[in-house]
């Protein structure tokens, strides 16, 4: 049976002692290496962008943001440059549009969108301003 530390120290307190500290100092061999790997977190951002369906605007916006090619200093001034840009073109604000252009409509005909604005109750999402 192994011993652990904090049993040690259990048994001096039990046995009298006002302090117990003990220190383990055991070498462990270990017959297993571990293999460690992290995901990338560009493709986990990308994941959740392409979950979120963002209007183009928005998606333009995150571009400048996440962007090497945009300094950092010059961010806010591109963003502001590129949302006045398309304050004339309304439905560049809308996630639906970007949605009608990249997706081909359902070939089986299934409207399942009509049900969804039921259960919102009219509620505006974050995501609706984007």
């Amino acid at each position: 049976d192994p011993v652990t530390p904090a049993a040690v120290e259990e048994f001096a307190t039990d046995a009298g002692a006002l302090i117990a500290r003990v220190t383990d100092r055991r070498e462990i061999e270990t017959d297993t290496d571990v293999d460690v790997s992290f995901a990338d977190p560009e493709d986990a951002v990308r994941e959740r962008l392409d979950e979120m369906s963002l209007s183009s605007t928005a998606l333009d916006v995150e571009e400048a943001v996440r962007s090497d090619t945009v300094p950092d200093s010059n961010v806010r001034e591109t963003v502001k440059r590129r949302v006045e840009e398309r304050l004339d073109d309304l439905d560049g604000f809308d996630p639906t549009a970007r949605d009608a252009e990249s997706e081909a409509p359902a070939a089986d005909g299934d409207d399942s969108d009509a049900s969804d604005e039921v259960g919102t109750d009219g509620q505006v999402s974050m995501e609706d301003y984007l």
